[in-house]
């Protein structure tokens, strides 16, 4: 028989006699390689698989400013030499009639060879032709696949049957495959964008949209973003030579970047947690096999005896290792599988739906690797201990000789674990600390019982202004009248919903000068109590009215941060605000508190202003708008009677979105929740196996001092005694491992300083809790073995040393 057929045989032989120790120690590994598999499932998905386009290397994504995908399509057509672009919109909600219930569909917009471009057939029909994206043309729609699935049954004669989307008839002329989803995982159809060469201007002005590209053979990133540099200067100084600079930094990068760019921080620093988890893992791992090459020294001495030579010895026990760690790595590709579940679910807002995460081979190729290098390395050095063993001793004491240099072994593994749990459960501390802070940062307004709900009316219903406003006073009357409504309101964008829109303004004392950066006002449209009903104090000045229309002066509230930015010292009561394409100035009649305006964490004076416009008279025209309903009990009992006083008042208007302000707040910080849940994961795993490895050493301890012990209780020493000097032992390992780990974390965890919300990454107080779990931990490790030293009786073991 060859010799390694020989060794892997006796391992298995040895293995499977031993089920309990094989048992424990493959599910050890298992929890850390099933981890980090997990994790490099996701990597892999996001970072390594190119996306499921053709030429997907090829494919760039174009952003900035100042980009506007119709006028820079129009001024690219004779420019095309380096890259074919594309254009898109994404998120846009339309309404659906004329099949029952209206309904809002999310739409992208795209340019006829936006298909074309990444390669990508319909599953049934055609896709958009050329010219069907100029103006006036191209009423069509593809649709998704899961529309097709949902409302259309999957009929393969969908093509041709029309749909009424915001008032205009639309053909439908295919159905997209179901894996794809971009440009962004909610579309539910695609419409041709509309592109009118003889009204660049008027797309420049109005539009911000981004561009994807695919480069030509042998083209560079390099002189990509050369070419479409000089096309943006042209643009700039054609159509804005008399309007600000909104910044003209196009950002040219590969599109497979741009679309993980909000999850890739992330990945890293759970990666780096994992990966701790791992050495915690293997060091678990490695004190196993110490502990078991001590049990089996008389076996490995007679081998030796009988003539096995130090190689052979150190070849067969490292054999067993790499045999115990590939059965881990097979064990960890069940963690791995509900390990992926966990990441995909908690990571939803961030990881895109159109890449597909899973095992694939290259998954499969990394955990063999993680698996035969982690049975290798950690167990090159107990497989060294067990080569050294004197053939005679062992024989000639009967088994019960203690084996030089274990014990060091042990408590160096076991400081190495602590340390490398403190490094990990100070970052979830601190990720936890940062969220429970912003979880209780003052919003600026009260989001206990208050309802909200999108309406989008129809062309026809908004064409006219008036039609619009009566449309909206109506329904906010109608539902402030429902039992249990205290206040109902309506507002432009809600905050913290991740929507928002700026403009262009000059305050007065402020004015804008050509050339320069202009002032960016963050602005909310509502309509009359909207203050009152989200409970954002009114400082100063007065409210809006229904008296505040377009036959009265235009006014306008500010944030109590503007007022203390523009006018300080000043009363801002009777200021001016307007933007700048307005003719007209607004007079300020207001002051109100402070609101976050996009995110919990972002800080209400970080923006350059604050305004509110009543809906009469909107610094924008804007037909959607989202009720805001707040009752005395619960208010999600009211989206029935909502719904029907909306149909009521028009039976094409759509109700969506209906959710808590609440669930609004909360959503708001589900990327740093997720991000914290993981790491929080990760801690816990680790501190298992932290208690489970001091377990394993304590006891091995004690085990060792079985005779000491006795004697000591023979002399007179108390149980109390026994258990303090075990106790004191783990101790030892604890602050070893506190002394090398508390550093390394202030140094890790840095990395984490841009996601805590007003915490410091070296935050104290985080520090001494951390430290604090990990040696009760420890403590609670130690306490069972330490229990049972005390009761030993000192008869029976004498008798059996």
């Amino acid at each position: 028989m060859h010799p390694v057929i020989q060794e892997i045989s006796y391992g298995i032989r040895a293995l499977t006699k031993n089920w309990g120790f094989t048992l424990i120690a493959a599910l050890t590994l298992a929890l850390g390689i099933g981890v980090n598999t997990a994790i490099f499932s996701v990597v892999n998905a996001l970072l390594l698989r190119p996306l499921p386009y053709a030429d997907a290397n090829r494919l760039i994504s174009v952003t900035s400013q100042d980009v506007c995908a119709q006028a820079t399509l129009v001024a690219l057509r004779e420019q095309r030499n380096l890259v074919d672009y594309a254009g898109y919109t994404q998120d846009s909600e339309l309404n659906l009639t004329g099949q029952g219930e209206p309904t809002r569909l999310v739409a992208s917009e795209v340019s006829a060879n936006f298909f074309r471009l990444l390669g990508v057939r319909p599953l049934v029909g055609r896709d958009f032709q050329d010219g069907e994206d100029q103006a006036g043309r191209g009423h069509v729609v593809l649709l998704s696949y899961s529309l097709w699935k949902s409302r259309f049954d999957g009929a393969v004669d969908v093509v041709g049957r029309s749909l009424m989307i915001d008032d205009q008839m639309r053909e439908i002329i295919g159905v997209m495959p179901s894996g794809f989803r971009f440009p962004s995982p909610s579309s539910q159809i695609w419409i041709p964008m509309q592109i009118d060469p003889a009204n660049v201007s008027v797309y420049y002005f109005n539009s911000n949209t981004p561009l994807i590209g695919k480069l030509r053979e042998g083209a560079s990133m390099e002189k990509a973003r050369a070419e479409f540099k000089v096309v943006i200067a042209k643009l700039q100084q054609t159509y804005r030579s008399n309007l600000p600079e909104w910044g003209n930094d196009a950002n040219v990068a590969p599109l497979q970047e741009v679309m993980v760019a909000g999850v890739r921080s992330d990945l890293l620093v759970l990666s780096g947690a994992v990966a701790l988890v791992l050495l915690v893992s293997c060091a678990n791992f490695s004190n196993l096999l110490v502990v078991r090459n001590v049990a089996r020294r008389n076996e490995l001495s007679l081998r030796a005896a009988l003539g096995a030579s130090r190689t052979r010895i150190l070849v067969q026990v490292l054999t067993e290792s790499i045999m115990l760690a590939i059965v881990g790595g097979a064990l960890g590709l069940l963690v791995c599988w509900v390990g992926t579940a966990l990441l995909t679910s908690w990571l939803t807002a961030e990881v895109p739906r159109t890449i597909k995460i899973g095992v694939d081979l290259r998954v499969l190729g990394f955990t063999a690797s993680v698996s035969v290098l982690a049975g290798l390395v950690f167990g090159l050095i107990p497989a060294l201990g067990a080569s050294k063993l004197d053939s005679q001793r062992p024989l000639c004491a009967g088994g019960r000789t203690i084996v030089g240099g274990r014990k060091a072994v042990l408590a160096a593994f076991m400081v190495l674990e602590t340390a490398i749990a403190v490094i990990v459960v100070m970052g979830a501390g601190l990720l936890a600390r940062s969220i429970w802070t912003l979880s209780n940062n003052n919003p600026g307004f009260t989001a206990q019982n208050v309802l909200t709900a999108k309406l989008t009316p129809p062309r026809s219903v908004c064409k006219e202004r008036v039609r619009c406003i009566a449309f909206y006073r109506q329904v906010v009357e109608r539902i402030h009248g429902l039992p249990g409504v205290v206040d109902a309101s309506a507002v432009s964008t809600l905050p913290l919903s991740g929507d928002f829109t700026r403009f262009a303004a000059e305050l007065e004392g402020h004015p804008w000068v050509p050339g320069l950066p202009v002032t960016l006002v963050w602005d909310w449209t509502v309509s009359p109590d909207y203050l009152r009903t989200m409970r954002i104090p009114l400082l100063q000045g007065r409210d809006f009215s229904d008296s505040d229309g377009e036959a009265s002066e235009s006014v306008a509230i500010v944030s109590a941060a503007t007022a203390r930015k523009y006018w300080p010292g000043q009363d801002p009561v009777g200021k001016h605000i307007r933007g700048i394409w307005e003719k007209g100035w607004r007079r300020v009649v207001g002051v109100a508190g402070d609101v976050h305006p996009a995110a919990l964490g972002m800080d209400p004076l970080a923006v350059e202003g604050q305004a509110y416009f009543p809906f009469a008279t909107p610094i924008r025209p804007t037909a959607e708008m989202t009720l805001i309903v707040r009752a005395t009990t619960n208010p999600s009992r009211m989206m029935e009677l909502i719904r029907q006083i909306v149909v009521e008042v028009n039976s094409d208007v759509p109700l969506s979105h209906m959710q808590s302000m609440r669930e609004v707040v909360q959503d708001s910080i589900s990327q740093p929740r997720s991000a914290m849940r993981l790491l929080a994961s990760f801690a816990v795993l680790a501190l298992l196996l932290v208690t489970v490895g001091m377990y394993g050493v304590i006891s091995y301890a004690v085990n060792q001092r079985r005779g000491e012990i006795a004697v000591r209780l023979a002399l007179g020493a108390r149980p109390l005694d026994i258990r303090r000097l075990i106790l004191g032992h783990s101790l030892k390992l604890v602050v070893a491992g506190l002394a090398i780990g508390l550093p390394a974390a202030l140094a890790a965890t840095r990395v984490l300083q841009s996601q805590l919300f007003e915490l410091r990454s070296s935050d104290p107080f985080t520090y001494a809790v951390g430290s604090l779990m990990v040696v009760g931990v420890a403590a609670i490790a130690a306490w069972i073995p330490a229990r049972r030293a005390s009761r030993l009786d000192p008869i029976v073991a004498l008798r059996y040393e």
